[in-house]
């Protein structure tokens, strides 16, 4: 994945929990199919979506930031 950020399409086989960003938001450590390993970015709005067991095991499209972390996931053009 390039460090300037991405976006691919991948499977997400599961989500682990973090603690949470200096705000309190949640974070999560994302499994991708193939053995990738992503985090979400702290206080981004896709950690509000993405331990949705909906977006888990389909394809999804993951937009990636400079730091390789979760910025943006859609299914089927939906942002979850």
């Amino acid at each position: 994945m390039a460090s300037e950020g991405a976006e691919f399409d991948a499977v997400i086989e599961s989500v682990d929990r973090l603690n949470n960003s200096a705000n309190g938001n949640p974070r999560y450590r994302v499994h991708l199919r193939g053995g990738d390993v992503l985090q979400t970015k702290p206080d981004a709005a896709i950690n509000y979506g993405i331990s949705n067991s909906d977006v888990h095991n389909v394809p999804v499209r993951i937009t990636t930031d400079g730091k390789n972390q979760i910025t943006y996931v859609t299914k089927e053009g939906e942002h979850i």
